[in-house]
């Protein structure tokens, strides 16, 4: 499965499979992902319930990476 996650052109350690006690599990580094496409982004929270993500950030100077 992390063959997959490579091969689908997003950056390395963003998102692993890894196994769980009874079903896979998502690891995903959300800063990291944040991290590629713009700095001066800081993500202070983040939250999964009932299917919806909650997410708070600190935004400095924001610069887009190219």
């Amino acid at each position: 499965m992390n063959k997959a996650v490579r091969d689908s052109g997003l950056p390395e350690g963003v998102i692993e499979m890894q196994r769980g006690e009874n079903d896979p599990v998502v690891v995903i580094d959300v800063q990291k992902a944040v991290a590629t496409r713009a700095s001066g982004i800081a993500i202070t929270t983040f939250d999964l319930r009932d299917g919806v993500i909650h997410l708070e950030a600190r935004i400095d100077t924001v610069r887009v990476a190219n």
